[in-house]
């Protein structure tokens, strides 16, 4: 069983450390302890918390953070990838940046583990190597005494993905290593169990993968083709180790422990971290060892172990530099150690401590970040610290050199920490600093050429001079005889020895203006004047003046520790200029160069109407003071007063500084304000003012004044006005709006109002007003319009109803009155009531409402119009309008009737028709005989029967099968010619009548217990029996409804007498004719001897269990039939039928698979009918 695990960074931290993430390291400041010419490279530490990645360079300070909170908290595992990206791990994630610290790539494990944060790493290829994690439960039981059933493995997956993140190579530590395995100080009993702890996974120089286990005290090489282990290598307390050591024994420990970071060197040899944590000497150290992978033996070549010794117990690494000294991280310790700096020869060269830092997951040098460049030197000559890659600026002209060996120099983009002199300063520097190293060089002299072309732009180059000091961040710098050499643009200058450099000025430069930057227009009259400090010494004096002599000064400040200067009280629309310089009383100082400003336009002063002005005039004018230098103005008028949204804005061009305005709304709250304008830009804005407009009066909009023919149901519109609670609406019949002839309406919300039912042909007046909280407004204007003409409101046609085959009586239907029916005659008249003023009609009559498929459009004068020849069995709409000579009213509603089918019996989809089938159909006029089609498909495809008819409009039909869907239709002939088929109806026929078997016409002496049977016919479901003491059924004695098989046992007691009986069949939809009636007698007191034939039943034993036996007697020979019923008259056996001859027989029969119950048996001869009651018990 396996589950996920998303954040066991490392259980051997979370259960032996005990400080918290606030307590870790801050990435700030590391104290150096030791600093002698170390290799190139600034520092990368893998912290444990914080947001920030840091870059530190050899003053223990940090000189490049990258903030990556977005990408999680905790960065862990800051490295550099053998691609030269970089890399750390954060929020379960392996996240890869460039060169500059901008991230490229985000990384995780497949999504069934989670990621581990210990190792990362990219083949030649570009695939990423990286490790995910799972717990798998394990019954620890089987495997040590003390093991939890269902204790906790946390199992190790080396993958390796592509850049499409798909998986190339996994390899499964749990499934190639014992749990055993694990060293000694591992418990197995514990719940959760890390027996692996992997720290490192690397491609090895032949593509297969070496992997560090610290928990195993094993370095494992992996097949990278199958997976296989090529080999185990581990010290003394590796259970798995398949190696011997030839020269590596401590107080009797061979080998390493709990080892950190081992990878492979250029010259084959392998370097690692030996934390010693189970060798008795708790010193841990670095190491580098030959192995022979084929003898399978290792070979110490070097170590460092620190004087005192140093114990890190957990974490930790070796790196081996390109000048072949070695940086070791010490992990966590408790001595205070951070890393060490040291030499093939073990001399120390860097070191520092970890301050108010508690421990650093690793310490790695790189020069990254910076440009630096190492020549080997071994006689006179120039070299170039520039190889097209990093351009540290230096060519070192070498003089005389003794010994030989390599050179370095960094180019760092800010200037020394600490900067103090032996005698003459710098008045100023650049933002740079050069490092020069050498190793195995005893003495050494050269001319350093520094090329300026890549530095940045300074004023006057000749005054640059370099200063240097011989050990990097401690001492005094001395200034160097120095040269500007213009034709090359460079500096030059004699160095005898290694150290640190930067350039510096013999005189201030002049400060960089920043703020008004030279030229700016609109500048406030109070604001501030700013600049940038490009010198040492921070004392400055200040002028602005009216003329670019600085014959006028306004001001002549002298400022200390300050770069920026306020001011106020300038005046508006003025030139200004203003320059800086240093005041140093050591060191020249220059001039900034000369800026100008002008400042702004004043702001208008608003005058007319005055701010919270009401009852303004809806037409007005604004007006406010002209502005000096203001070529036009911009005015804004809106009843929004943040102005997001202007009902109004001018652009004018106005010597008056007035401005008229028109229409505005009625008792609404406008803002208004007014900017200069110079040179097309808009300046500053006004204070705003305010007003209330008067209330005014309503402006109508629609139906238009004097609209003729308007619509008696429609709506009136107005302008809205702002603030109106209600409106008041007046409709009337005359233009004084007299009372009576008047009708008024208020309402709330919107400005319209929806007018219905007004009379037709009339002229209204309406008008409105507003309604305020406290007041109202005048009445609008008085509007008028006419309505239009009426519609006529009541249209009529006739109806025919079908009394008989041949009869039809007529009637009048009404479109406003009477229900939408069917059944019209397809020919008839239809009328409609006089419209006053109407001249003549418009009636149409089509087959849609959408009145697209008209088959009638006519004029009349009258108010009826005959209408003839619809199609039979068709729904047709109506409608009408009048005409008044100039305009058409609206439509009258619409009548909607269906004239009468073709067909009439049987009716369409009808059930239960019998199979001599009467067919009746409407006649048409002067039709000279009918033809007839019957089929059994909705197509007449199959099974097709025609039939001519007289000119009788009907047909009957015979020999029709029972229980069968059919289908008709009819056609004339008329006009020597055929018309086209009638509709086609459905009809289903009867089922089949059941045929009577008993009793029939028989006489007998049971008066209970009487057995009915019959033939159930086809598609029959259940059946009705009646039993009746007439013929004719008038007197019926017994009715049994829903009988589910073809017979029944009456077990009520019948008199004697005349009987008679049928049957008729059901189904869901359909039923049958009544059977042929059958008779039969009851005589209870008849006798056998009556019949020459005797017959006799019984049984025992009963009550049956499993078997009884029948004992039956027939006089002669006959057909015996013996039937068995449940209680329900349903028959479940027939035991006998067959022909016997005369004698006793007996007959078993079988009851077992029957349920426990009341049975009937009956037994029947000739016309002989004997039964019986038995019972089954279980």
């Amino acid at each position: 069983m396996r589950k996920k695990i998303y954040n066991i960074d490392s259980i051997i931290l979370i259960i032996t450390l005990t400080f918290s993430f606030s307590q870790l390291l801050s990435q700030s400041f590391y104290p150096v302890t030791k600093l002698d010419n170390p290799s190139p490279g600034y520092i990368l530490t893998g912290p444990l918390g914080g947001t920030t990645l840091s870059l530190h360079d050899n003053s223990g300070k940090a000189v490049f953070s990258k903030d990556i909170s977005s990408y999680g908290i905790n960065p862990n595992a800051f490295r550099v990838l053998e691609d030269g990206n970089l890399a750390f791990f954060s929020s379960l994630s392996w996240v890869v940046m460039d060169r500059t610290m901008n991230v490229i790539d985000v990384v995780t494990a497949t999504s069934e583990y989670a990621t581990d944060f210990h190792t990362f790493s990219v083949s030649p290829e570009g695939h990423y190597l990286l490790v995910g994690k799972e717990f798998v439960t394990v019954d620890m039981s089987q495997k040590v005494e003390g093991g939890k059933t269902y204790a906790r493995v946390l199992n190790i997956i080396i993958q390796e993905l592509d850049r499409q993140k798909n998986l190339v190579f996994q390899w499964n530590a749990y499934e190639h290593i014992d749990v055993l395995s694990t060293t000694e100080d591992q418990s197995l009993t514990l719940s959760e169990i890390d027996p692996y702890h992997i720290n490192t996974a690397k491609y090895d120089y032949d593509g297969n993968i070496i992997a560090n286990f610290r928990n195993l005290d094993a370095v494992i090489k992996i097949n990278r083709s199958n997976g296989q282990i090529m080999w185990i290598w581990g010290g003394s307390k590796c259970k798995i180790n398949q190696f011997t050591f030839t020269n590596d024994t401590r107080n009797g420990f061979t080998g390493f422990s709990h080892q950190h970071d081992p990878k492979r060197l250029p010259n084959g040899n392998f370097l690692l971290f030996d934390n010693a944590v189970l060798n008795p000497s708790k010193s841990s150290r670095a190491v580098e060892y030959s192995i022979n992978e084929q003898t399978k033996t290792a070979t110490k070549v070097w170590e460092y172990e620190h004087s005192p010794a140093i114990f890190a117990e957990f974490q930790g690494n070796a790196q081996r530099l390109s000048n072949g000294n070695t940086m070791i991280g010490w992990g966590v310790n408790y001595t205070g150690n951070l890393c060490t700096e040291v030499t093939s020869d073990k001399k120390i060269v860097a070191e520092m401590g970890l301050g108010g830092n508690t421990y650093s997951y690793q310490v790695l040098r790189y020069p990254i970040m910076m440009n630096a460049v190492t020549n080997n030197i071994y006689f006179p000559r120039t070299y170039s610290f520039n190889d097209g890659t990093n351009n540290t600026s230096i060519s070192l002209n070498v003089t005389s050199i003794t010994g030989g060996g390599s050179v370095s120099v960094e180019k760092h983009d800010y200037a020394p920490w600490s900067i103090s002199y032996e005698t003459t300063r710098a008045c100023n520097y650049l933002p740079y600093r050069w490092v020069v190293s050498y190793r195995n060089i005893t003495n050494f002299k050269a001319q350093l050429f520094l090329s300026l072309n890549q530095i940045s732009t300074v004023q006057d180059k000749k005054d640059l001079v370099i200063f240097w000091r011989d050990k990097e961040n401690s001492g005094n710098f001395r200034q160097l005889n120095t040269k500007y050499n213009p034709e090359s643009d460079r500096l030059e200058a004699d160095i005898t020895g290694t150290g640190e450099f930067f350039i510096g000025f013999t005189s201030n430069n002049p400060p960089t203006l920043l703020y008004p930057s030279n030229g700016s227009q609109d500048i406030p009259v109070s604001s501030i004047l700013q600049w940038n400090d490009n010198n040492q010494i921070h004392n400055f004096i200040v002028q602005v003046a009216t003329d670019q002599n600085f014959s006028n000064i306004l001001i002549n400040k002298l400022l200390s520790e300050k770069t920026s200067l306020s001011f106020d009280s300038l005046k508006y629309n003025t030139k200004y200029y203003w320059r800086v310089k240093a005041n140093d009383n050591e060191c020249d100082a220059k001039w900034s160069n000369i800026y100008t400003f002008t400042t702004e336009i004043a702001k208008p002063e608003l005058l007319l109407p005055d701010n919270h002005t009401s009852n303004q005039a809806l037409d007005g004018e604004l007006k406010w003071k002209c502005v000096s230098g203001a070529v036009r103005y911009e005015i804004v008028v809106t009843e929004d007063k943040d102005f997001k949204d202007s009902a109004f804005t001018f652009n004018l061009n106005t010597d008056t500084c007035v401005m008229k305005y028109r229409n505005l709304k009625p008792y609404t709250d406008y803002y208004w304000r007014v900017a200069p304008i110079k040179d097309a830009v808009i300046k500053n804005w006004s204070e705003t003012f305010t007003f209330k407009t008067t209330p005014g009066k309503v402006i109508l909009s629609s139906p238009e004044n004097y609209l003729n023919r308007n619509t008696i149901n429609g709506k009136l519109t107005w302008q809205p006005i702002n603030s109106v609670k209600d409106w008041e609406i007046q409709i009337s019949a005359d233009s004084n709006f007299i009372q009576g002839k008047s009708y008024s309406y208020k309402i709330s919300g919107n400005n319209e109002f929806d007018y219905n039912n007004l009379d037709y042909s009339t002229t209204y007046y309406w008008r409105v007003k507003g309604i305020f909280k406290d007041t109202c407004t005048q009445w609008s204007d008085v509007w008028q319009f006419t309505t239009k003409i009426a519609p006529p409101e009541k249209l009529l046609t006739t109806k025919k109803v079908l009394l008989s085959s041949n009869l039809n009586k007529e009637f009048i239907y009404s479109s406003t009155t009477d229900t939408i029916t069917s059944g019209f005659d397809i020919q008839g008249l239809l009328l409609w009531n006089d419209v006053k003023n109407a001249e003549r009609y418009q009636i149409q009559l089509s087959l849609d409402t959408g009145f697209y498929l008209i088959k009638y459009n006519q004029f009349c004068d009258k108010t009826n119009i005959y209408y003839d020849n619809l199609y039979y069995s068709t729904t047709y709409w109506c409608r009408i309008r009048s005409f008044d000579g100039e305009q058409y009213s609206d439509w009258s509603q619409l009548m909607e009737f269906k004239t009468i089918d073709d067909l009439l019996v049987p009716q369409n989809n009808h059930y239960k028709i019998p199979v001599n089938a009467n067919l009746l159909w409407n006649p048409t006029k002067d039709a000279l005989y009918y033809e007839v089609r019957i089929a059994k498909d909705t197509e007449f495809n199959n099974e097709v029967k025609y039939y001519n008819s007289s000119n009788n409009n009907y047909f009957k039909v015979e020999g029709l099968d029972n229980n069968t869907k059919y289908y008709w239709s009819v056609r004339y002939f008329k006009n020597n010619q055929f018309s086209n088929w009638s509709q086609v109806f459905s009809f289903t026929t009867q089922l089949q009548k059941p045929t009577l078997q008993s009793p029939v016409e028989i006489e007998t002496n049971n008066t209970t217990d009487l057995p009915f049977t019959w033939l159930p016919g086809k598609d029959n479901e259940y059946f009705k029996l009646q039993l009746a003491s007439d013929k004719d059924f008038n007197n019926i004695k017994f009715e049994i409804d829903k009988i589910l098989s073809d017979n029944f046992i009456l077990h009520d007691n019948l008199e004697d007498g005349n009987y008679f009986w049928r049957v008729a069949g059901f189904n869901e939809l359909n039923s049958s004719q009544w059977s042929e009636i059958s008779s039969f007698v009851v005589n209870s007191a008849m006798s056998v001897e009556n019949y020459t034939s005797t017959i006799e039943i019984s049984n025992y034993p009963n009550p049956v269990k499993n078997e009884t036996i029948f004992n039956l007697i027939s006089n002669e020979n006959m057909l015996l039939t013996l039937k068995i019923y449940n209680s329900n008259s349903q028959l479940v056996d027939t035991p006998v039928n067959s022909i016997y001859e005369a004698g006793t027989y007996k007959i078993r029969w079988d009851a077992s698979k029957f349920n426990q119950g009341i049975y009937y048996y009956v037994l029947t001869a000739d016309k002989i009918t004997k039964s019986g009651i038995l019972t089954i018990i279980r």
